[in-house]
């Protein structure tokens, strides 16, 4: 039984993609990724280990080296941290698959307000405060419009995923990229 459910949660096999520039560097059958698209988003604990390959994204965030004893967990801060939360491919994902969630949730009606108090609700689990709100609502707006004047292609970050309502290219992106800026608060990050 207990087999079972390792199995089923993942089991030892769960292998998420690696970046392009370390799956390079491998052979053939070293880093099988999982054909199922969910074990490519499941908790750190189901994903296979291996002591000379150390997956990058753990990497940054002080990962025990597995070659050697860990009584205690280093505890550091550091820049890469921040650039990564920021720019790596799972964050961007992260902030398109909830900007479908808000835009599923309250709708596309122009109304930026109800987009701002959605991602608190659903990130936070608590309503914004009235400066949340006017800084939320400038965000977005400026944001749109700058993607706009700038002409930038903004149709890939606005294919908000898991959502079937149609939103303005700039507008989306623009919830996607404040969806990424809320997911790097300090209140998000750390427990207080």
């Amino acid at each position: 039984m207990n087999g079972q459910l390792v199995q089923k949660q993942g089991g030892p096999g769960v292998h998420p993609p690696l970046p392009p520039e370390v799956a390079i560097t491998l052979l053939e059958k070293q880093w099988k990724v999982s054909e199922d698209e969910s074990d490519h988003y499941r908790r750190s604990i189901y994903l296979f280990s291996r002591r000379n390959l150390r997956y990058p994204f753990f990497d940054v965030f002080d990962r025990p080296d597995m070659n050697a004893s860990c009584g205690r967990r280093n505890v550091s801060t550091t820049a890469p941290q921040s650039l990564t939360l920021l720019n790596s491919e799972f964050s961007i994902q992260s902030a398109r698959q909830m900007a479908g969630r808000v835009v599923d949730a309250v709708g596309d009606n122009g109304d930026f307000s109800k987009w701002v108090g959605q991602c608190y609700q659903s990130i936070f689990s608590r309503p914004e405060t009235e400066r949340e709100l006017s800084i939320g609502i400038a965000f977005l707006s400026e944001q749109s419009e700058h993607l706009k004047r700038e002409g930038r292609n903004a149709a890939e970050r606005a294919t908000l995923l898991g959502s079937d309502v149609e939103v303005d290219s700039y507008e989306g992106s623009a919830l996607t990229d404040y969806c990424l800026a809320l997911f790097n608060l300090n209140e998000m990050i750390y427990v207080d």
